[in-house]
């Protein structure tokens, strides 16, 4: 578009027709609001089905209370629950979580969890299970497998004596987890083999212990603060007043 200009006439703009250029930047300009707007489009559904996705996934929800079997039990193994203090149960027993356990004088007794974990306490041990919640649609993991991992929240309480722990290992991104509350801190588990002892140090301590045969577990104070990541070979141990 040109301008005419001419003494003593305002000036105005002179049309030289429609342009091809014109008609094509047109056309284009609508094309691309309308690229826009389908990405926008797809873009919004994919949220949609993301946040669908993340609400259909909440713990409370899809988690359900899983079964802990009592493998083997030598000597005296008693469970306390609710109501129920420090009875005696035997080999085949279905627990779930809420119960505390606590082994004899030279007794022992072999816990298997619904996800294939395993819990071996020695004698006059006491622990308990704080939480233990399963996804009932995920797969069983196999003992020794790496191919399916566990999509169970597990809480224990370790209070005395000695358990020996084999943990599957978690999918942390669908929800699993692992935590041992013990007086000294808290034991975080990625899946590994472990043991944990608390026994008397003398009339004023107790010694408690984090041993690792395979993987690693990362110690915390009850806080929440770091204090070790053990490994194999590297235990780490600490005295507690009583």
């Amino acid at each position: 578009m040109e301008c005419e200009v001419k003494p003593g006439i305002e000036t105005v703009p002179k049309r030289s027709g429609f342009a091809l250029g014109d008609l094509v930047g047109a056309r284009y300009g609508i094309l691309m609001i309308s690229v826009w707007t389908r990405v926008c489009l797809v873009a919004v559904s994919l949220l949609l089905v993301d946040l669908a996705a993340l609400f259909a996934a909440q713990p409370n929800e899809r988690f359900v209370a899983g079964e802990i079997l009592v493998s083997e039990v030598v000597g005296r193994l008693g469970v306390t629950s609710g109501e129920i203090i420090d009875r005696p149960i035997a080999t085949g027993t279905a627990l779930a979580q809420g119960v505390t356990l606590t082994t004899g004088a030279k007794s022992r007794a072999k816990f298997e969890f619904f996800d294939g974990t395993t819990v071996k306490a020695a004698q006059e041990t006491e622990w308990g299970v704080v939480e233990f919640t399963v996804d009932p649609s995920a797969p069983i993991p196999e003992k020794g497998s790496l191919d399916v991992r566990s999509l169970a929240r597990t809480k224990l309480r370790f209070e005395k004596g000695e358990i020996e722990l084999k943990v599957m290992p978690l999918d942390f991104q669908r929800g699993a987890r692992f935590q041992v509350e013990t007086p000294a801190g808290i034991v975080s588990i990625r899946g590994t083999t472990f043991r944990l002892r608390l026994l008397p140090a003398g009339d004023a301590f107790n010694e408690f212990s984090v041993i690792v045969t395979e993987g690693m577990v990362v110690f915390f104070t009850k806080d929440g603060k770091v204090v070790e990541y053990v490994s194999p070979n590297r235990p780490y141990t600490v005295r507690i007043p009583r």
